[in-house]
């Protein structure tokens, strides 16, 4: 069998950043408001050294496998050298219509600024992007311990890492997003459990694949989706152990996209994105077995996935087992030893599906300061 890519990746960054944020609580028209207002800014300097590229090869027999040497030359050199310059203001206000109504909204304005100089052949690019966000809410609480809420967000990514974008992918415009999500979260045998059931359907655009007729080469996706429900469920017996649990079953679908294959243009619309599992479950126990001391374990499941935009292959669902062990040496300090795959188990990568955020996360946003 032959070996190739034998390439060797090196990141050097710098990161200086800020958070400031300030909250107001007072009353309007006789009802609690909270209100937050707040800036970001990040500086970043971020440098890729590789050795691409790089055509070495060897054999490997498949009865026999060496493991053998990495192969030089080329060595690796720095490629590239990037900037980001971030900054963002934001703002939430809750507002508590009576006790058991609670109606959240928030906005964001971000402003990216990528500079890229290519260290090997000179020249450089540079872009600006400055998306704005918001999202609205509402949290119903008929009991203390029961809550429903319905959200409706928005979102803005980069094609790829901002950091990492070719002069290439500068061209492309963000992936913008928007996410519907309407939950339940209650806790229940005096406060031991939880559980929280959420249905979900997000939409992203503009999204990059590979080219099938050229994997280096990546095309836009017009629009992509996915819709589906999550379940949470924590359990504490003991205030020493925890057992929670997260099960998830979607279905994600092109809803806009015509590809090139070997010349001719192929509609996508309606079929399943690869490598995107259509369920996935885990389980986690934590358990502070002595004071300071803390192991962990756990099974996370992913289900089938397509290989091909066409829908015309899958792989096998798997599961994989990790483990830690921690101690606290101080109030600030915790050593932790982890072992991932602790059965040495090696699966297809996957990319997870498109989310927004997990709805646990998006209950507890809009159930701040309730």
């Amino acid at each position: 069998m032959q070996r190739t890519s034998y390439l060797e990746i090196w990141h050097d960054q710098q990161q200086y950043g800020n958070h400031t944020e300030a909250v107001v609580s007072n009353a309007i028209l006789g009802k609690e408001n909270t209100f937050s207002v707040g800036i970001d800014y990040n500086w970043v300097r971020f440098q890729h050294t590789n050795n691409s590229p790089n055509s070495n090869s060897s054999f490997v027999p498949l009865d026999n496998p060496n493991p053998g040497n990495f192969i030089y030359p080329p060595f690796s050199t720095p490629q590239f050298r990037s900037y980001a310059h971030h900054h963002s203001e934001f703002f939430e206000d809750r507002f508590v219509v009576n006790r058991f109504v609670s109606l959240v909204a928030g906005a964001r304005l971000d402003s990216y600024h990528i500079d890229r100089r290519d260290l090997r052949v000179g020249g450089s690019a540079n872009r600006t992007f400055n998306p704005v966000n918001w999202r609205g809410g509402i949290v119903v609480s008929p009991r203390s311990n029961l809550s429903l809420y319905g959200q409706y967000a928005t979102a803005t990514d980069g094609v790829s890492t901002l950091l990492t974008l070719s002069p290439e992918q500068q061209l492309f415009d963000l992936t913008p997003g928007n996410q519907v999500e309407v939950g339940v979260k209650r806790s229940f045998m005096n406060g031991h459990a939880e559980l929280t059931v959420a249905g979900y359907r997000v939409v992203k655009r503009k999204l990059l694949i590979p080219n099938p007729d050229n994997p280096t080469i990546q095309q836009q996706v017009g629009q992509q989706s996915s819709r589906g429900v999550e379940t949470t469920f924590a359990f504490m017996p003991m205030p020493e152990l925890r057992i929670e649990a997260n099960a998830s079953v979607l279905h994600a679908t092109f809803d806009n996209f015509t590809e090139t294959v070997s010349g001719a243009l192929v509609v996508r619309d309606g079929r399943t994105p690869p490598n995107v599992p259509q369920q996935t479950f885990d389980v986690w126990t934590t358990w502070n077995f002595r004071p300071a001391w803390r192991v962990q374990g756990g099974l996370r499941v992913i289900g089938s996935r397509y290989l091909q935009n066409a829908n015309t292959g899958t792989t096998p669902a798997y599961g994989i087992v990790d483990a830690s062990i921690g101690r606290r040496l101080t109030e600030s300090t915790s050593l932790d030893v982890r072992a991932g795959n602790i059965f040495d188990k090696q699966y297809l990568q996957c990319r997870e599906a498109i989310r927004l955020r997990p709805p646990e996360a998006a209950s507890a946003r809009l159930e701040r300061s309730k």
